[in-house]
């Protein structure tokens, strides 16, 4: 973990622009919710993490998972998976 991924879809993030989605090895930033891990467990090629979670006005718990594979890092939750490319350094 700890890298700054970029979506795949199109027009996600442009030069110049921070990427979508902040991953540190405690915590997750994106453009819509920031989560605090409480729990970061190894599940293979992933990672299952359980997080204290905010969307600016509502707090959760939430429960989801991350895969590496070839530079691109998957994100799965809530029966839905979005991936992400890692920005340049």
């Amino acid at each position: 973990m700890g890298h700054q991924p970029r979506s795949l879809q199109p027009g996600a993030a442009k030069p110049g622009e921070p990427p979508p989605v902040i991953l540190t090895r405690s915590t997750l930033t994106s453009p819509f919710m920031t989560c605090t891990f409480s729990s970061v467990l190894p599940g293979g090629v992933s990672w299952r993490v359980e997080a204290d979670c905010t969307d600016g006005k509502a707090k959760g718990h939430e429960f989801f998972g991350f895969a590496v594979l070839s530079e691109l890092l998957h994100w799965s939750w809530d029966k839905q998976t979005v991936t992400f490319r890692r920005c340049p350094e």
